[in-house]
């Protein structure tokens, strides 16, 4: 597999999770006690996916 397709690949597999974590927080957040340590972690986890996923464009960007 060429490295683009590599990378496309790459970024649409991070924003699957990254979508379901975000429904996750929204869902968490509308509760009347939501638990604030289950949110700070998945937005931990969403910080380091939209990090990840900016970097591979820019990848992609440096490759075409």
């Amino acid at each position: 597999m060429g490295e683009n397709k590599h990378l496309r690949n790459r970024i649409r597999g991070l924003s699957i999770p990254l979508q379901e974590h975000l429904e996750k927080i929204a869902l968490e957040r509308s509760k009347e006690h939501p638990n604030i340590g289950l949110i700070a972690h998945w937005e931990k986890e969403v910080s380091a996916w939209q990090q990840e996923i900016l970097r591979l464009e820019e990848r992609l960007k440096r490759k075409r």
